[in-house]
């Protein structure tokens, strides 16, 4: 027997070397097949983790798209709500000067009354007359005040405008 065992050992001794033995190349087939399975499962896998890191950047993407915009609109909110207050502070401030300017008319009416009363005094002087009604309308820069805060208003309702356009 160990002869025969000898012989059956060098057999596929020789058989290795010639790479025809039934047994190896059984094995090596297995380990093909496992080498391709394993690298198809590593492809399947690195699809997966691709696939799942872009669900994953568009979910957060979204989220951050839509925090911006919530921002931009509470923004526009607060710049439309204080446009607004300045709005009504104008207003405001416009319905003031008339109150001012009813009370300037009748100042002016008791002025000229004055004057009227004064007229004499004038005629003899009529260097201190021009000099008095250059202080007076210095002093009274009213009419200024209506035509400045209706172009201020204008430029607010045209910003307000642009914004809105923007929308």
């Amino acid at each position: 027997m160990p002869i025969t065992s000898v012989k059956q050992l060098q057999k596929e001794l020789n058989e290795m070397e010639q790479e025809s033995n039934e047994l190896f190349e059984h094995c090596v087939q297995d380990l093909d097949r496992k080498r391709r399975e394993t690298i198809y499962d590593a492809k399947l896998m690195m699809i997966y983790q691709i696939s799942n890191a872009d669900k994953m950047y568009s979910l957060d993407s979204k989220k951050v798209q839509d925090e911006s915009i919530a921002e931009q609109k509470e923004l526009q909110n607060a710049l439309f709500s204080i446009i607004e207050e300045k709005r009504k502070k104008l207003k405001e401030d416009k319905d003031s000067e008339g109150d001012l300017l009813k009370v300037q008319q009748h100042q002016t009416r008791n002025r000229k009354r004055l004057m009227r009363k004064r007229a004499d005094l004038d005629t003899l002087t009529p260097l201190t007359s021009t000099k008095k009604k250059l202080e007076r309308q210095r002093e009274s820069p009213s009419h200024l005040i209506g035509v400045l805060s209706h172009r201020v208003e204008r430029d607010i309702e045209a910003d307000l405008y642009a914004m809105r356009k923007k929308d």
